[in-house]
């Protein structure tokens, strides 16, 4: 299996990841309390990198 990381994607996928778990923890943080960086960016910012990342990659074909 010859496996070849796209720096471009991971980047990308990295950025928006970041922009969705500031977000995410800024909106747990108004509404709900604030939790942590722990249980609210991180699981944000790791999901929506790797959907992105999985997604572009499925498309880019």
């Amino acid at each position: 299996m010859n496996f070849k990381l796209d720096w471009i994607k991971l980047g990308s996928s990295v950025i928006v990841g970041v922009l969705i778990g500031l977000f995410y923890s800024n909106s747990k943080m108004v509404f709900g309390g604030y939790e942590g960086l722990w249980y609210s960016f991180l699981p944000a910012f790791l999901l929506s990198s790797l959907v992105v990342y999985a997604v572009w990659s499925f498309f880019d074909k």
